[in-house]
């Protein structure tokens, strides 16, 4: 009898009467090492935000498109601070501060796009933070869990060296 404690053979994974086992589950464990490409890694984040930014964008026209009609009935049954938020929601200053979040969109969907391209790191956890940070038409409700995914993804160690190898290739 060998000194080795395991049953199995020598070593974790090894067979010690053969070939593989016909009824072991298949190894999907990716590359070895375990580590996904990175491209795999970035992907989905990226997608997440750049449908965050495309959804906002559109709500945002939105706003603007009903901030130049008529203004819409106030509710009287409503508390007075929705009154003044439904009051807010037409005119020229809404249509302002409404095209300050087409800025906002435009930089989640430019950083989203440069993290699919692994382009300008830096540019991809600014448009992550602002998605987060998107109050306008409560599209942060969105940005908040897509915007700490591509953070999390983009401050991972691998991640910033691929960027960085790419930067000076």
């Amino acid at each position: 009898m060998s000194n080795n404690p395991s049953p199995f053979g020598d070593s974790y994974g090894q067979n010690p009467y053969g070939g593989q086992n016909p009824y072991s589950s298949p190894n999907f464990a990716g590359p070895p090492g375990g580590q996904a490409p990175l491209g795999a890694k970035l992907i989905a984040p990226a997608v997440g935000l750049l449908i965050t930014g495309i959804f906002g964008m559109l709500m945002t026209i939105a706003s603007i498109v009903m901030a130049l009609g008529p203004p819409p009935a106030v509710d009287p049954n409503a508390p007075p601070f929705l009154q003044e938020f439904q009051k807010g929601a037409n005119g020229p200053q809404a249509v302002v501060i409404q095209s300050i979040f087409i800025f906002v969109n435009l930089l989640i969907i430019i950083g989203a796009v440069l993290m699919m391209l692994q382009r300008m790191r830096g540019v991809g956890i600014a448009a992550s933070v602002v998605a987060m940070l998107n109050f306008g038409n409560c599209c942060c409700l969105l940005g908040i869990p897509v915007g700490i995914w591509s953070l999390i993804i983009l401050l991972q160690p691998d991640v910033k060296a691929a960027f960085d190898q790419r930067a000076h290739s």
